[in-house]
């Protein structure tokens, strides 16, 4: 498409080319060259070339995948100054691409724009609105939204709605989240998907209402809609917040027999439900197995210890440390007595990991440490806490754990003997 284009005089063809211009942006586009489609696009506008609808949503597509939301922002300001009158097809694809950035206040204001021009919003106008209000954790805008759009006379589909329940997810609103799909439920008029009953059970995991969450994915189940691995994540979840350990085993088995492939969100879960009712050695086994890439996990009722699941943090060469696991992992080892274990997993995040380590990291080593009583390790391990500014507010480490262990205090320099007092005046 790129050579078809540039094969073309923008004089002579000037229509044509223009088309051919919007077309070639378009295929980069949808390939994911987003820079030669951007390069397409500073070659139109170099020769004059005015650009279509068409062109205009392939260059904001491009804008979007390239994480320049700017770009966007300003290329719609730009054809609104060339008379082009963007319809709402631009519109929608530069909010989508400011909510994907996390500008939802540009998004509001776009869409702002959009109707003070007259201009009809669609229902992706709305679900891509209150998909930036989600982002930015904004749940009372992304209702507000959805009130518009039902007195609008606009049916919410199900990624509008899926928006609006997981943004009162995300402002620990998990009653207002569960009315919203009762309501939808009993009005009929939109068809509820995978995304919109996961959204709501999300909402009431993060709650600590585990059993309403498992009651609506078995809800789902009973409606005919196929789990995805987000509904796993999401009951397994759940199962960890209830701590019904031998559940969330379960759950993990299930999402395998469907050929779906458990993520690192899906191992911490199940680790986790295991380490909060004392099962550290299967937590460490599914540990183990996640660094293997995917086998399946055991039930830890036999065969190796945990000291021989647990691979040397030195052999860290492919798989790189997850900052979440691994701190499970750790707490599990604190939980077997496993101190050298948990170092060494420290160590490996501080080695390997894309995230160093946090608070939550540095509390479990500490307590294992503490438990073993590794005093001088551990000293040295807040120690460099501290000179990393890690601050515990929060962790699992008690002030009266910390307060056992000596100070970090800075070296202060010598003082100086003071300087003499001045001699007085001869006579």
């Amino acid at each position: 498409a790129l050579v078809l284009m540039r094969g073309l005089d923008p004089k002579a063809h000037g229509k044509s080319s223009r088309i051919a211009c919007s077309v070639a942006m378009a295929a980069c586009s949808k390939a994911s060259a987003w820079e030669a489609s951007l390069s397409a696009l500073e070659g139109m506008q170099g020769e004059g070339l005015l650009l279509d609808n068409m062109g205009f949503v392939a260059a904001v597509g491009a804008f979007d995948r390239g994480s320049r939301w700017e770009g966007a922002v300003q290329l719609l300001a730009r054809s609104r100054l060339d008379d082009l009158l963007p319809d709402a097809m631009a519109f929608n694809a530069t909010i989508s691409t400011c909510g994907k950035n996390g500008r939802w206040e540009s998004a509001l204001q776009l869409f702002a724009d959009l109707l003070r021009q007259r201009l009809s919003p669609t229902v992706v106008s709305f679900g891509s609105v209150m998909n930036a209000c989600e982002r930015g954790q904004q749940w009372r805008r992304a209702l507000s939204v959805l009130r518009q759009m039902e007195e609008a006379s606009s049916r919410p589909d199900a990624m509008a709605l899926s928006s609006a329940i997981s943004a009162c997810a995300k402002g620990a609103q998990w009653g207002r989240a569960l009315q919203l799909l009762r309501n939808a439920d009993a009005d009929g008029q939109t068809w509820l998907d995978v995304f919109v009953y996961n959204a709501a059970a999300s909402a009431c995991e993060k709650g600590q209402e585990w059993r309403q969450a498992l009651s609506l994915i078995d809800e789902a189940y009973v409606a005919g809609v196929s789990w995805d691995e987000t509904s796993y994540n999401v009951a397994i979840s759940a199962c960890s917040v209830g701590q019904q350990w031998q559940q969330a085993i379960e759950m993990f088995g299930k999402l395998q027999q469907r050929a779906l492939e458990p993520s690192e969100i899906t191992f911490s879960s199940t680790m986790q439900a295991c380490y909060l009712a004392s099962q550290w050695s299967l937590a460490l086994s599914l540990f183990a197995d996640l660094r293997r890439c995917g086998s399946t996990p055991r039930r830890g009722d036999g065969g190796a210890t945990p000291q021989a699941l647990l691979p040397a943090a030195a052999v860290a060469t492919e798989w790189r440390p997850n900052l979440v696991t691994t701190t499970v992992a750790i707490s599990a080892c604190k939980q077997g007595k496993l101190w050298q274990e948990a170092l060494g997993l420290f160590r490996g995040l501080q080695l390997g990991a894309s995230t160093p380590p946090d608070a939550d990291a540095y509390s479990a080593t500490l307590l294992a440490l503490m438990g073993a009583g590794e005093v001088e390790l551990a000293t040295a391990l807040y120690n460099d806490s501290v000179s990393e500014g890690v601050a515990f507010e929060g962790s699992s480490v008690s002030k009266a754990s910390l307060s056992a262990l000596p100070p970090s205090r800075p070296r202060l320099p010598a003082r100086r003997p003071p300087p003499p007092p001045p001699r007085p005046p001869a006579p």
